[in-house]
This record gives C-alpha cells, sequence and structure tokens, in this order.
C-alpha cells in the first residue's frame, strides 16, 4: 500500500521554491537547501525517483544531480557546483 508521506532534503543552485504546487512543498531550510514534501502517500522506495522527475518536469534546466543516481542529494543547473 502507498503510505509514506515523505521529505527529502536537497541542495540545489536554483531557488526551487518557485517550483512548489498545491500538492507538493518546498521550503528553504537553510542556504542552497530545501526540503521537498510531497502531500500524496507514495511507496518508500519510489519517493526519490517521484522527486527527481517532478523537479525535471518542472524546471528542465536542472540539468545535473550530486549523489547516487537512486537517491540523488541535489540539483544543480551547472555541473560546476
Amino acid at each position: 500500500m502507498r503510505r509514506h508521506l515523505l521529505a527529502v532534503e536537497l541542495d540545489s543552485d536554483m531557488d526551487l521554491t518557485t517550483l512548489a504546487s498545491r500538492r507538493v512543498q518546498i521550503e528553504a531550510i537553510a542556504n542552497n537547501r530545501y526540503r521537498v514534501s510531497p502531500q500524496l502517500k507514495l511507496y518508500k522506495c519510489e519517493g526519490h525517483s517521484f522527486v527527481g522527475r517532478y523537479l525535471r518536469r518542472r524546471a528542465p534546466q536542472l540539468g545535473w544531480y550530486a549523489g547516487n543516481a537512486s537517491r540523488p542529494t541535489g540539483y544543480f543547473t551547472t555541473g560546476n557546483v
């Protein structure tokens, strides 16, 4: 069953708060650090892939990610981060 509400913390060189929607809340928690909290119930294993797809759909300029491909720790517009 899809029963997990998740909160993923990410780094980014772009202001991600402008990408928030009614069902996906994005709040700034520190300098270039954001908490993404979808109000959708998901399987635990699909949380990071949902966030990645959501961010890439809403901001195609986010071309680079940091961390593991299955659990990125950040999304960036340039690869020089």
